[in-house]
């Protein structure tokens, strides 16, 4: 048995100098280059917006879901950004009563420059609305693929500017498809606090007790007068997750247990003032932008 086992070593050796052996894990890269990798999976540029609340799953979803739906459209819950943000749409007519009222207010985060950008806005809630907009006295917005698209594994970037000001809550990240928060993990590409030269690159794991956000200095400004367009990308494998800011590493640990075999989906969004970044003060400009110019997806290698 033993000079069978060492025979079968041998003929393994050979084969994997002409080849790696399937399933080998090669470390990811310090700079990533997404010609290298395999086929582009997802690809937005904004022609149009396609996007609608979706209540639930319809049988053929738009591309971009605008609530993150947990729970009754006429809870807050349902359009929570953050504790004092909701997350809006053109659609969007208040709640009164425990009843999703039928006439839209006309609150609109959503701004497209066609084949060129879109912008996530946020803004103060009128005073007037105030009673019909769970009390919430920010409205901003978000966009998920959660019944569009999802993949295991893989290169998600954005390019993008960040909005600038104490309380904006900028986001790119990733959720499982299925299992309750956090079962199966969560991504964060990157979180934005307002800062004008500072992001969050974040990862929560439940089943390793792991909640870690870590603050990456940038040698740029994020947004605001005069920015450029820069990149933010996360590199996910079964083994490793990379950060990266321009394609180039900044941020790298061991991918968690949980966060192994289910697809995530992508979402973004701008929040308005929260425990971590704060409140909106008399220094903040209004309105905040999240302005988008690309959003894409890669399988890695393999």
């Amino acid at each position: 048995m033993k000079r069978v086992l060492a025979v079968l070593g041998c003929l393994l050796c050979v084969a994997g100098a002409a080849r790696p052996l399937q399933g080998l894990a090669q470390p990811l890269p310090s700079q990533i280059n997404p010609d290298t990798l395999g086929g582009k999976t997802f690809d937005e540029h904004w022609e149009r917006l396609d996007a609608s609340e979706m209540a639930k799953r319809p049988a053929a979803p738009t591309r971009w879901r605008t609530v993150l739906g947990a729970g009754d459209p006429s809870k807050a819950a349902y359009r929570t950004g953050s504790g004092s943000s909701i997350y809006v749409d053109a659609t969007f007519a208040g709640v009164a009563e425990g009843r999703v009222l039928d006439k839209p207010l006309g609150l609109n985060p959503f701004q497209i420059d066609p084949g060129a950008s879109l912008a996530i806005v946020g803004s103060k809630t009128p005073t007037a609305l105030l009673p019909i907009m769970f009390d919430r006295p920010y409205w901003a917005g978000v966009l998920t693929t959660k019944f569009s698209f999802s993949q295991l594994f893989g290169y998600f970037e954005i390019t993008a500017q960040l909005p600038v000001g104490k309380g904006f809550w900028p986001a790119f990240w990733l959720l499982p498809v299925r299992g309750a928060w956090p079962q199966n993990g969560e991504l964060d590409v990157f979180e934005g606090l307002g800062e004008p030269e500072q992001i969050h690159a974040g990862i929560i794991s439940g089943a390793d007790h792991l909640t870690s956000s870590v603050p990456i200095k940038l040698p740029f400004k994020v947004g605001g007068p005069g920015a450029d367009w820069h990149s933010y990308g996360v590199a996910w494998s079964a083994d490793e997750i990379v950060w990266y800011v321009d394609r180039k590493e900044v941020r790298r640990v061991p991918t968690p247990s949980d966060m192994k075999q289910v697809p995530m989906y992508l979402l973004l969004n701008l929040a308005i003032g929260g425990k971590w970044g704060g409140w909106p003060d008399e220094t903040t400009p209004w309105p905040g932008e999240f302005v988008i110019q690309r959003v894409s997806a890669w399988k890695l290698p393999g």
